[in-house]
């Protein structure tokens, strides 16, 4: 499941913490993220968020998804 969402022509770079530079998922796509322990978690609505696993950064999906990772 994984290496098929990492071969994905949407697929985008890793989105870091611009708090503490931690990786806030593996990969980003279109249709959700997945996450630092490989959990695949997708985007069910627009008020979903992104939680930095180090600092408790929150960051909203849709920032996440547009490349744009300042915390709420």
């Amino acid at each position: 499941m994984v290496a098929e969402m990492s071969v994905s022509p949407s697929a985008m770079p890793a989105p870091r913490c611009t708090e503490c530079g931690s990786p806030l998922a593996v990969r980003v796509l279109a249709e959700g993220v997945v996450t630092v322990g490989d959990l695949s978690v997708p985007f069910r609505r627009e008020t979903d968020f992104v939680l930095c696993e180090r600092c408790l950064a929150t960051f909203r999906v849709e920032d996440v998804r547009d490349g744009l990772s300042r915390p709420v």
